[in-house]
């Protein structure tokens, strides 16, 4: 695992709001791990108070304050805001949002009660799940949930939107969650603790299943040093165990998947003079600071946050990394900057064959290597699906896979009945391309998420997973009505619960009159964007023009045309590629003359392989969701290689990256990367074990000033003799 992807990652800003039950004064405390009482009091104003009988809840990046039902009137009143731990009187800052809720509406249903006694109304519980809310009753009768999806509205502050905008689930009663147990959330597991009985599980969380929190449990068993006296409160990713009667603690690294997910203790002592058995306390974690001694080292991911303010990411389809950069350099290439990699180049070969119909099938360059005025290779459209991919990298198919062998890739011109599938491109046939792999960085070992098709590898850049789907749901009923299928979130769900708004999605075409990658994989999360779609949905030719005025957002996201004869940009198989060169040049240069090319970073990678041969073989990797199987596949394994260049005036020229430990770069390490890069704690991400263990590229960034040259490059090697390919 890559150290970097555990959810314990320290310096993180994480505070702790005491309250006690007898005062409405209240004070700040900060997580300073080098304190010997952990906590730093954070300077407050001395009149800053808060009524007890208000219900804190952190979620995502903000904090949720309500007030159950006082008497007879069942409204719960509820305030929303962006924790600012700089502000006088934090609790009552400026709010995102204010409003109330009909308790009986809200949260009992149809349903007049949920206890023995009416009187007792003060029974909810809301707790920040990620980009969700989790409602829990424990009463002595059942553990009633409804699982809400979370929409801050921050870009329409104080609007009256209300943040728990609709329910993800039916409200129904958990199998054995209940009266006793305390629900502590940690990113994509809830911890569950019973104190009386000592007892802990771990519960996967998975926000489209219809139970959320749903049998069987990962872990379970008893503490025994963990009792009725201790508390626990999530802290920026780690476990607070302590004892209010003598205020000592231990702190705890997490890791759901150990036997006892609590691993340490990393830190013990005594909190400071003021907590005590009246304390009532709310952890709520901000935003990874940038550490201002790493800031200006190059290849450090607060290097990338200082000096990278945009980065752009232009998916394509379709395409393998032996089939089109595999001649960019050969095994013993001199010259070249390795990153976190070392000789051979994982170049392609003649070398390289298939055996079908008693034949051998070697790779071999398309019209023998030379430029032509079309450039259409394969002609075919090779066959993708997982049980395709599966039989095209173990040539003995799911015997292969189920018995975990090493993929030996030597099933695609069997299983597509076609050796076209073996061709390859050169750089004088793709200049543009392969350019800027040379001119700057390409991976030579980034795999795509899964064997599989666009929308199931698509889905997991994006949202972490497929949403435990391999078939296609491109067209017809499927892709219409996409939208009301349940499902995990997005990225953008996970940045906009964050308070992060500034980014774009920019289409070339429409696909089905829909823009393919927000119907799928946005559309229906944040009602606040579906109600201003033009405002973060817009076509290719305003990225242009953003680019020209400066004016990108943060975090940009591109389309191809998909795929035709003519005309396609994704460099599709069965597609003219000559298109896809100018398009793919055409993005280079708007961001490259544009004012803000010295702060861009342009991430260029494709799907999937598409059924395209590839000589390295995948690893197997963790799934995504614990309770992922559909047809047998478990999603254990990655897909085959696809090209990946990063393209900056911060990154040397004839770079090749790899993965810093074992864990190889995939699909998901560009959202990873972003986040990370966006600052959103990992604990946050709420985008399943995948992503939350994805390597993310920063090392790529090692010159300490942006390049002043700018390199060119033609549509074909007769536009521009001088390319470097």
């Amino acid at each position: 695992m890559n150290p970097k992807a555990q959810i314990s990652v320290p310096g993180t800003a994480t505070y702790v709001v005491l309250r006690t039950s007898a005062s409405r004064d209240y004070t700040v405390w900060e997580l300073d791990l080098a304190n010997p009482a952990l906590l730093t009091q954070v300077s407050t104003s001395p009149t800053a108070s808060f009524p007890t009988t208000t219900h804190l809840a952190a979620v995502g990046g903000f904090l949720l304050t309500y007030t159950p039902p006082s008497g007879a009137t069942p409204s719960v009143d509820y305030t929303l805001l962006a924790f600012d731990p700089t502000h006088p009187d934090p609790l009552n800052g400026p709010t995102t949002q204010k409003g109330s809720w009909d308790q009986t509406e809200k949260f009992a249903g149809y349903y007049d009660h949920y206890t023995w006694d009416p009187s007792d109304t003060d029974i909810v519980q809301l707790i920040g799940l990620t980009g969700y809310v989790l409602q829990y009753m424990p009463t002595e009768t059942r553990g009633t949930y409804c699982l809400w999806n979370f929409d801050p509205a921050p870009t329409v502050p104080n609007s009256g939107a209300d943040p728990l905008v609709n329910a993800v689930t039916p409200a129904d009663a958990f199998s054995l969650i209940g009266e006793g147990s305390q629900l502590l959330a940690m990113g994509d597991t809830v911890l569950e603790w019973i104190p009386r009985t000592q007892m802990y599980r771990v519960w996967s969380f998975d926000p489209q299943a219809m139970t959320p929190l749903a049998l069987p449990v990962l872990t379970a068993g008893i503490w025994s040093t963990i009792d009725a006296t201790h508390e626990l409160l999530v802290l920026g990713g780690r476990i607070l165990d302590w004892v209010p009667a003598d205020r000592t603690f231990r702190l705890w690294d997490y890791d759901a998947s150990e036997t006892n997910p609590l691993v340490g203790p990393v830190l013990t002592g005594t909190l400071p003079a003021g907590f005590g058995s009246d304390s009532l306390l709310t952890a709520i974690q901000g935003p990874v600071p940038i550490d201002p001694t790493r800031a200006s080292v190059p290849g450090t991911m607060d290097f990338m946050r200082t000096e990278i303010e945009h980065v752009v990411v232009y998916m394509l389809e379709s395409r393998s990394f032996d089939s089109v950069v595999g001649w960019l350099y050969k095994a013993d290439q001199a010259g070249l900057n390795w990153v976190d990699a070392a000789p051979p180049f994982g170049c392609t070969s003649t070398d390289y064959a298939n055996e079908a119909q008693g034949k051998t099938w070697n790779v071999y360059p398309f019209n023998g290597g030379q430029p032509s005025a079309e450039v259409i290779a394969p002609v075919i459209d090779p066959f993708h699906g997982t049980s395709d991919s599966i039989h095209q990298l173990y040539s003995t198919g799911y015997d292969g896979y189920f018995n975990l062998k090493t993929p030996d890739m030597g099933g695609f011109v069997a299983n597509n009945a076609s050796g076209e599938v073996m061709v390859t491109l050169t750089p004088e046939q793709l200049p543009v391309l392969n350019g800027l792999a040379a001119s700057f960085a390409v991976s030579d070992a980034w795999f795509s998420a899964l064997p599989g098709g666009t929308d199931s590898n698509r889905a997991f850049a994006l949202t972490g997973s497929s949403f435990n789907i391999t078939t296609t749901y491109e067209g017809g009923a499927a892709y219409a009505d996409f939208p009301d299928t349940p499902r995990r979130q997005s990225v953008w769900h996970a940045l906009w619960t964050q308070g992060i708004t500034d980014w774009k999605i920019y289409w070339s075409v429409l696909w089905y009159e829909k823009v393919f990658t927000y119907h799928l994989y946005l559309e229906g999360e944040i009602p606040t964007v579906d109600d201003h779609v033009d405002d973060y949905v817009q076509p290719l030719t305003q990225f242009q023009e953003d680019c020209r005025a400066g004016t990108l957002p943060k975090f940009s996201f591109i389309e191809p045309v998909w795929i035709a004869k003519t005309g396609s940009t994704s460099y599709h198989p069965g597609s003219d590629l000559v298109p896809a060169e100018k398009a793919l040049n055409e993005i280079y240069q708007a961001i490259a003359t544009g004012p803000g090319w010295s702060k861009t970073a342009l991430v260029l990678t494709f799907s999937k392989g598409g059924g395209m041969y590839d000589h390295v073989p995948p690893p197997r990797t963790v799934k995504p969701w614990p309770s992922d199987l559909n047809d047998g596949f478990a999603f254990d394994v990655l897909g085959p290689r696809v090209p990946t260049l990063v393209v900056s005036p911060y990154v040397k020229p004839n770079t090749v990256f790899r993965a810093e430990g074992s864990t190889p770069f995939s699909a998901t390490s560009t959202v990873a990367t972003v986040l990370d890069w966006l600052g959103v704690p990992r604990s946050r991400w709420g985008l399943g074990d995948r992503m939350a263990q994805a390597p993310t590229f920063e090392t790529v960034f090692q010159l300490t000033k942006p390049r002043t040259d700018v390199p060119a490059f033609g549509e074909t090697a007769e536009d521009d003799p001088s390319s470097t390919c």
